[in-house]
């Protein structure tokens, strides 16, 4: 009886192409890392709405819901982004 799982071919046919995707998420993750460094949060988020400074941080109306008052809450010292109205966040 073989098992399938101790021959090298069958249990890891594709190493290369595995190695290779790795190495592609890798980077990717750096390439994302790159654009957060030098866009800031902020000026990407008023491509698409209008934003307005609030204190320390920004608001702006949520551009995933209906939304009529600012309930989007944007902190550009943590580079992330969250509304208040619908729970859409991130970074």
């Amino acid at each position: 009886m073989k098992r399938w799982g101790l021959i090298p071919s069958v249990k890891y046919p594709n190493m290369k192409v595995r190695a290779r995707a790795l190495t592609m998420i890798k980077n990717f993750k750096e390439l994302v890392e790159q654009i957060k460094t030098q866009v800031p949060i902020q000026e990407l988020i008023a491509e698409y709405v209008p934003v307005k400074k609030s204190g320390r941080g920004y608001v702006s109306i949520c551009p995933f819901h209906d939304d009529h008052k600012p309930s989007l809450q944007i902190h550009p010292q943590k580079g992330i982004f969250k509304c208040f109205s619908c729970g859409t966040g991130g970074d």
